[in-house]
């Protein structure tokens, strides 16, 4: 199981106004990588974080939204997003890394074993040669 911890790879981008809010607008930002199923859990459901004005959300597989009413609400938004990026890393490293490495294990583990089988049973193949006339 190959894991990097997500991070903010973008300032905000794509900065526009919501249609029919005035005053609220929404910005794009990147992650590094697509982030796992698990992780989304993470990221949605924070744990200690007061309320921001907007919450963060996900608007595609590498792409935060964020929403703001003042250049101020953007910093604390953005902020708020990066702790809860960070939370999300260490929930799920703590709760389902370990989980899905020993599976990738236990699968790897599996698949030898059956070629190891395999190989046997073709090498028990090969040592039978057609019958002699």
């Amino acid at each position: 199981m190959e894991w990097q911890p997500i991070k903010r790879t973008s300032k905000p981008h794509n900065i526009s106004e919501l249609s029919g809010q005035p005053g609220v607008y929404e910005a794009d930002v990147l992650v590094n990588v697509e982030p796992p199923v698990e992780w989304w859990m993470y990221f949605d459901d924070p744990k200690g974080h007061g309320p921001v004005e907007h919450q963060p959300r996900r608007a595609g597989s590498r792409t935060l939204q964020v929403l703001f009413s003042s250049s101020e609400s953007l910093k604390t938004t953005v902020g708020e997003m990066d702790n809860r990026i960070a939370q999300a890393n260490r929930r799920y490293e703590e709760n389902d890394l370990p989980r899905l490495v020993e599976e990738d294990r236990r699968r790897a583990e599996v698949l030898a074993d059956y070629e190891k089988g395999m190989e046997q049973m073709r090498s028990a193949a090969d040592e039978l040669g057609p019958p002699e006339e």
